[in-house]
């Protein structure tokens, strides 16, 4: 049985599979199960060495063709920057210390070419795969495509993106090339078995504006083609032989929620307060640049997260001064004049092989986060310059992350004022009160942030990592991830103790981990405290629409009796009885 299937009662027909909510909507619609040729590749000798070299010449010219074609195709349904994520796929087929290997295992140890690309290509793939990072596990995906689109155009095959009616694509991966191609069609919704949230699979349904649902373990196996399924898009659920009952409730709610995009455009522009007049501000979570425009019209009110890592990503190594520079000023501008909170380089030794043979036995515990850039002290000025440097609309805040101890904020901001005083020398301006902050995440922190108050203007709470190491779980491992609780206990208690030992300072609070982006968690944070939200954008309306229609006398005594609770079971029941009580209230849903 598929371990995400979470409904088979007698009582109805509906089989119901759990999975991850990547891009919002409601859609009914047709199955399209979409089946890549595996292709088997076996260790051979050639005779024909030309040949080999000529075969592989022929498809790296075709694979660049093709990818050039899927580049316009994006430039035309997309932002223009998104198309960075194909163009990083053509510098692949230009690299040439890549394709010297290969043509070396097909000219020195007689490989066909074939099995010389997929050896060396698997090389870089299984140091990849050993991270538990979802980014770098997001870039193997990437370099598997441009693998498995090499070996393709060797054996002269052909790739079918094309089908004649509107369809739910199911896949057990879609990358991002296919999820582009398949646009040219009628796709109603994206549904895969691989993927999370941050996965290029589910920004780019997003920015297309199409429903889409990931991390559904066997989900192409268990759907059929043509079969008759519910997508929903916002709780993540994919609903197969849906009863006339279920269908026809579906129906009301996609009526409703096309209704409801109408009204969020009107509630844009409309303060974030409770019904008892306590103002809420909410933050936009940024990835990649080209979800700027998305966070914008959602209503964000800055970013209360930029995740600069997804530079290294995107270019594979440490961007420099001047392409980190164009980046800030981006974010910068087009949010102005709202705040724009730059967290430095979150990268660990899982995560980037710096050092040849470099291994960690447990890479979440190791050189990681600030620990990593205090060791690199010149990729981490480098970083501060060009933060200042793009601050002169005096809009951008620097966050640094993993901090553990007092003596981590400290070196920081020696580092910080070293690069200050660089730039005051050489006669550049830059925000002189640019305010430095820190991400709590390392419970050990939490128990210091009284003495940190007075080198810090700000923190924002990350939940995902706090979790973690709170729970000791690791959240990427199967076998425990059920012991990853979002609502335990211990994790409110210490959410609270941060509001708490903060509220007489001046530091200002956001939270920016993924429970702020959970709906029936907002109420109890809240409750709890916290003023200021930083989720991801396309929840921003939702979230907005909630908070409207609740009140913080209400949400203050939800979080006095989940304080008390004494588990995560116990915490989800009170939340759920405040929201049946709003409801009622309200005389809608929330």
């Amino acid at each position: 049985m598929n371990s995400d299937l979470i409904n088979t009662e007698n009582k109805s027909r509906n089989r119901i599979y759990k999975g991850i909510p990547a891009a919002p909507g409601y859609v009914i619609g047709p199955v399209f199960v979409y089946q890549k040729e595996q292709i088997e590749i076996f260790p051979s000798v050639s005779l024909d060495i030309d040949y080999e070299l000529n075969a592989l010449e022929f498809a790296i010219e075709r694979s660049k063709k093709e990818l050039k074609k899927v580049v316009d195709l994006s430039k035309q349904k997309l932002n223009e920057r998104i198309t960075g994520i194909f163009e990083a796929h053509l510098l692949i087929l230009e690299d040439e210390n890549l394709l010297s290997a290969i043509r070396d295992k097909i000219q020195n140890q007689r490989h066909s070419a074939e099995y010389a690309v997929e050896t060396e290509f698997n090389q870089y793939l299984n140091l990849m795969r050993q991270s538990n990072d979802p980014a770098m596990l997001e870039r193997a995906n990437d370099i598997e495509d441009i693998k498995s689109r090499i070996i393709r155009n060797i054996q002269r095959k052909r790739w079918e993106s094309k089908f004649k009616q509107s369809v739910i694509v199911v896949a057990k991966n879609l990358t991002p090339a296919d999820t582009i191609l398949f646009t040219r069609n009628d796709v109603l919704a994206f549904v895969s078995e691989m993927g999370g949230l941050t996965s290029h699979t589910a920004i780019l349904a997003r920015a297309l504006n199409i429903p889409a649902v990931v991390g559904i373990h066997g989900i192409s196996k268990e759907l059929k083609n043509d079969e008759t399924i519910i997508v929903d898009g916002f709780e993540g659920l994919i609903i197969s032989n849906p009863d006339e009952e279920t269908l026809n409730d579906y129906k009301i709610k996609i009526q409703k929620y096309l209704e409801r995009k109408k009204k969020y455009e009107e509630l844009r522009n409309i303060p974030c307060k409770t019904k008892d007049n306590h103002r809420v501000t909410l933050l936009a979570n940024i990835d990649f640049l080209d979800e700027i425009p998305f966070a914008i019209s959602s209503g964000a009110e800055g970013v209360g997260l930029y995740r600069s890592e997804n530079l290294f990503f995107q270019k594979g190594t440490f961007p420099t001064e001047a392409e980190q520079v164009e980046a800030y000023l981006d974010l910068a501008e087009k949010f102005y004049p709202h705040t724009v909170t730059i967290r430095t380089f979150d990268l660990g030794g899982d995560k980037i092989f710096l050092e040849e043979g470099y291994e960690e036995n447990n890479p979440f515990l190791g050189w990681r986060g600030i620990r990593l850039l205090l060791d690199m002290p010149d990729v981490l000025k480098t970083q501060f310059r060009a933060i200042l440097i793009s601050s002169t609309y005096r809009n951008l805040r620097v966050m640094i992350p993993m901090v553990s101890s007092l003596e981590e904020i400290i070196k920081a901001k020696e580092v910080f004022e070293e690069a200050k005083k660089e730039l005051r020398s050489a006669g550049i301006k830059f925000d002189e009160k640019i305010k430095f902050g820190i991400m709590v995440e390392i419970p050990s922190i939490v128990y210091c942030l009284k003495e940190a108050s007075k080198y810090i203007d700000f923190i924002s709470v990350g939940t995902n990592d706090l979790t973690q190491y709170l729970l000791a779980v690791d959240r990427g491992n199967e076998k425990v991830f059920n012991s990853y609780q979002e609502f335990h206990p211990a994790l409110i208690r210490v959410l609270r103790q941060i509001t708490k030992e903060l509220h007489k300072t001046k530091v200002e609070i956001s939270i920016c981990g993924e429970i702020a982006s959970n709906l029936k968690a907002v109420s109890l944070l809240l409750g709890l405290g916290y003023n200021v939200l930083s989720v991801s954008e396309y929840l921003l309306p939702e979230i907005k629409k909630l908070i409207l229609n609740i009140k913080l006398n209400d949400c203050k005594k939800l979080a006095v009796k989940c304080l008390q609770a004494t588990s995560q079971n116990e915490i989800i029941n009170l939340i759920n009885d405040f929201y049946k009580k709003s409801k009622g209230e309200n005389n809608e849903s929330i």
